[in-house]
């Protein structure tokens, strides 16, 4: 509280106090220097508050190139083994015109990936770059500098690589209009006529945050205990700007869409497998680490549901956490609910490359093939075939097939269920997939998902 001796800071954050000083600014927040490091009650206090302090900052230095802090900002540029030509350049007719030098690098050189650097890869850095009004990058080849209008390099290519169509697409503070354009893109977009434009754009909005956790869940954490406190910034001015309740990574008021998610399995090598939270509940996605995809951003537009089945009551959400509330790790979250339940018998898939494949089809009680199965966890696949799988329809939307969970009975409770896959249901009439009889003529029972 007294001083910090320049000597003793690592060379990030001392070259950050230069930039700092260079833009005449007064105050410097570092996470590490401003939140007490061993004191969970300072971190809890300070998680919640991480939006607004990104979010009203006037600029945010991002060391781009920096595997840690002690690489710092201002990385060497090495140009060795890089043809450059020197040309001269001036203006005969036109004297107003300076002369100077412009330089040409080889097309061989290999422009820098800034969207692909160490940064990119550590969750909490997300909600930093969506929030942030402005940002600078120090990148290892040259600087890049971001806002929310344009994005512009510093050797002034037309085409930048920091482009902002991704920050378009998660970021809440994108003018509704503009993010609708960039969910829509080029394809026919069909939604209710009676819908108003508040409720288009809420979900709108809603497809921003799927397609936000997507992008989250390809982030690595130091702590898995993260996961949610990372997010709580962007959750927080989601909910502000929808008045909609979070739940464990989710919203209660559009539930039913934000339970179809499933992992991305060909993409899991290397994150870990089992949940890193036993609190959680079985359907929320933040109980796991690695890739996966929300059904609301699956095919790049807004998915208007036809419910198989209708959200009763959401219990209130347990935590042990008083500072970070419903924005941390919650627990004991029951849905009560009205779906169909129907019986199914999977076989697990033994042949051909099981990353390119579900880990089981699914089978009615004739034998016949009704869907795909996409195990939440690879560890399913090396044991017995459950003897009571069932499936939880979600959706059945005429020209979609039905969607649905992969649950298991809670032994001594009847009615309550956990989540263990993701199912697509196939071999269905092509254009009529919502009126199979599989579906349809199984009678809606109230069931609990925990």
């Amino acid at each position: 509280m007294d001083t910090i001796h320049m000597s003793s800071l690592p060379p990030t954050f001392k070259q950050a106090v230069q930039i700092t000083r260079s833009l005449n600014i007064r105050y410097l927040w570092i996470d590490s220097l401003c939140i007490i490091q061993d004191s969970r009650e300072d971190w809890e206090k300070e998680s919640m508050t991480m939006g607004e302090v990104y979010g009203r900052s006037y600029l945010t230095i991002a060391a781009r190139a920096a595997r840690n802090a002690r690489d710092g900002c201002f990385i060497a540029r090495a140009v060795s083994g890089t043809s450059i030509c020197q040309l001269e350049y001036s203006s005969k007719s036109e004297p107003t015109i300076p002369r100077g030098k412009i330089y040409i690098i080889d097309p061989s050189f290999l422009i820098e990936q800034a969207n692909h650097s160490p940064l990119d890869t550590r969750g909490w850095v997300l909600q930093e770059k969506v929030l942030s009004p402005r940002i600078i990058h120090y990148g290892a080849q040259q600087v890049y500098w971001e806002c929310r209008q344009s994005t512009y390099r510093q050797d002034a290519k037309y085409t930048p690589p920091l482009t902002n169509r991704l920050k378009q697409a998660i970021d809440i503070h994108t003018p509704f209009k503009l993010a609708f354009r960039g969910i829509k893109g080029s394809r026919e977009f069909v939604y209710p006529p009676e819908w108003s434009e508040r409720e288009l754009e809420l979900a709108v909005r809603m497809a921003q945050w799927y397609t936000l956790v997507g992008e989250y869940s390809q982030r690595k954490l130091t702590y898995t205990s993260d996961k949610l406190p990372a997010l709580a910034g962007l959750a927080r001015t989601f909910a502000s700007a929808t008045g909609y309740q979070y739940l464990a990574g989710l919203w209660k008021e559009d539930l039913l869409l934000g339970l179809l998610w499933y992992r991305r399995k060909r993409l899991l090598s290397g994150w870990p497998d089992e949940p890193v939270s036993d609190k959680l509940p079985s359907w929320s996605w933040a109980r796991f680490m690695g890739p996966l995809t929300l059904y609301g951003s699956h095919q790049g537009l807004l998915i208007v549901l036809k419910p198989c089945c209708e959200v009763l009551e959401v219990s209130s959400p347990g935590s042990g956490n008083t500072l970070l509330g419903a924005y941390g790790e919650v627990s004991s979250v029951k849905i009560t609910m009205k779906a169909r339940i129907l019986e199914v018998t999977p076989r697990e898939i033994t042949e051909g490359a099981l990353d390119l494949l579900p880990m089981a089809t699914l089978h009615d009680r004739d034998g016949k093939e009704v869907g795909n199965l996409q195990y939440d966890q690879q560890l399913h696949h090396a044991e017995p075939p459950a003897k009571e799988l069932f499936c939880m329809v979600i959706q059945g939307a005429v020209d979609e097939p039905p969607l649905g969970l992969a649950v298991l009975p809670v032994l001594g409770q009847h009615t309550t269920y956990t989540r263990v896959g993701f199912v697509w249901f196939r071999n269905m009439p092509p254009k009529h997939y919502g009126g199979s009889d599989l579906i349809w003529k199984a009678e809606p029972t109230v069931v609990h998902l925990v």
